[in-house]
């Protein structure tokens, strides 16, 4: 299983909002209908006009009725299938980091933790630590064990992000029967046109 949290919820609230929207229109849709089958009547009596008239009128207007239901039934469709076009993105993209040996995390503009493969949970024993959303010295805290290389790891991420570009070292990892494991790290900062920082991705393959 891939440790994906924030794509996946980003997409569960897409499709909450989706649902919520569509169906508030459908409500409010039905009530101006109600509402204008019971005052569209009095309208018709105050205009004084023939059989022939009233019937048109409401034909006509039950016709708008129908197009602008089938225009919002044509609107969730699509919009439908945008989130289902992400939802597929997001599985691919589970399948991708799922599939390399690699250590690979991707972390926002200050640092904290936004997206981990299973080899990075399991690299660091977080399967039952809330790592999203937290920084490689909060998340210390929680494993207290790999301290002082997440606190390293946070430090050689802010020489990252001076420099500007890509930078590759060799980190260390302990290991609790007293070894290390040593990694051909790979950090990548990005920023924003104006400079601003984006977010890092790191990479680590056990060497």
């Amino acid at each position: 299983m891939v440790y994906l949290r924030q794509p996946r919820k980003s997409v569960e609230i897409m499709e909450k909002i989706n649902r919520n929207i569509w169906m508030f229109l459908a409500l409010l849709l039905a009530v101006l209908g109600l509402i204008w089958m019971l005052f569209s009547e009095n309208l018709l009596g105050m205009w004084d006009v023939s059989l022939e008239q009233a019937q048109l009128f409401n034909y006509i207007t039950g016709t708008y009725l129908v197009l602008f239901s089938v225009y919002l039934l044509f609107l969730f469709k699509k919009q439908q299938k945008v989130i289902n076009h992400l939802t597929l993105e997001k599985e691919k993209l589970d399948m991708l980091f799922n599939a390399t040996p690699d250590f690979i995390v991707f972390k926002d503009h200050e640092g904290r933790w936004n997206h981990l493969n299973d080899v990075g949970v399991k690299i660091y024993e977080l399967e039952n630590v809330e790592y999203i959303g937290k920084k490689d010295s909060e998340i210390a805290f929680d494993v207290d064990f790999y301290k002082d290389a997440l606190i390293y790891c946070e430090g050689s991420d802010e020489e990252a992000w001076k420099k500007g570009e890509s930078t590759r070292s060799v980190e260390k990892l302990p290991r609790r029967d007293g070894s290390y494991i040593y990694f051909d790290t790979i950090k990548v900062p990005m920023f924003h046109s104006d400079g601003r920082r984006k977010g890092i991705l790191v990479l680590g393959r056990d060497i």
